[in-house]
């Protein structure tokens, strides 16, 4: 998966050098068109103006959030039936205490006219599932035995990030291409 990853980043940036060339060739053999030069003093400007406000999105978070709940759940291989009894009971009263949140009327998650559409449950909800999916992973690690202390549990989120570190500098290669195609149009 890492070395498809890689392939992908490869050509991304591949594309991202084409599409310099491409762009100011075509503003110089035909300015007529109105494309927008990468390779100009305001293309250049502008990549470096929008190099970090291009990469904000919720798709980042969520790859993030993803990627800690991946590294929480990752860590957990070894069977207990009295872990996963733990488990469902941490579950049962996280979903009590999000629909608290939620879904009662006057709930501190729902927008001003009492909706959860837009909300900031709505607003929240991959990291409301994410999280839940931590805590519910986490708590079968510690009744397990698997984390053994907080240092454990930490190094099972690094290695979810690390797993998905490939996806995110596709993420942010791709993000940038994007971007830079918008410029140019």
């Amino acid at each position: 998966m890492k070395r498809l990853f890689s392939r992908l980043c490869l050509l991304v940036f591949l594309l991202e050098i084409l599409l310099f060339l491409l762009s100011w060739f075509v503003s110089v053999i035909m300015p007529h068109l109105g494309i927008n030069s990468l390779l100009t003093e305001e293309g250049i400007r502008w990549i470096f103006r929008h190099a970090e406000s291009s990469l904000l999105s919720p798709a980042l978070v969520w790859l993030l959030l993803g990627a800690i709940a991946w590294g929480s759940v990752r860590g957990l291989k070894k069977w207990s039936r009295i872990a996963a009894y733990a488990t469902i009971l941490s579950a049962i009263i996280y979903i009590l205490v999000i629909a608290f949140l939620a879904f009662i009327p006057s709930a501190p998650l729902l927008n001003v006219t009492g909706s959860l559409f837009p909300s900031a449950f709505s607003q929240s909800l991959s990291a409301i599932l994410c999280v839940g999916v931590c805590i519910c992973s986490y708590v079968y690690g510690l009744v397990s035995g698997e984390y053994s202390d907080a240092i454990v549990l930490f190094e099972s989120i690094i290695k979810g990030i690390a797993d998905f570190s490939p996806l995110l500098l596709f993420y942010i290669l791709s993000t940038h291409l994007i971007t830079e195609i918008t410029y140019i149009l």
